[in-house]
């Protein structure tokens, strides 16, 4: 899900999930949207691997590859 806000918290709003996850960088008191997520009782759980990466470095690395991926240009 793409969202242009610092935080979901317009998203959790719309949307109403049962669950609020976020990844192991944060705890449930360092979750910036955790005082929407109670007041609309949605549960917010901590899950995933240790974070040692993030979804921006991934479409960092891929904006930077040259037009046609890694090998150049498509080819007709």
């Amino acid at each position: 899900l793409l969202f242009g806000d610092d935080t979901v918290e317009r998203v959790l709003r719309e949307l109403r999930p049962a669950v609020h996850a976020k990844g192991t960088d944060y705890t449930r008191e360092t979750v910036p949207e955790r005082e929407v997520a109670r007041a609309l009782g949605v549960e917010t759980v901590i899950a995933g691997d240790p974070k040692a990466h993030a979804s921006r470095d991934v479409v960092s690395r891929v904006r930077a590859l040259p037009p046609g991926g890694p090998s150049g240009p498509a080819r007709a």
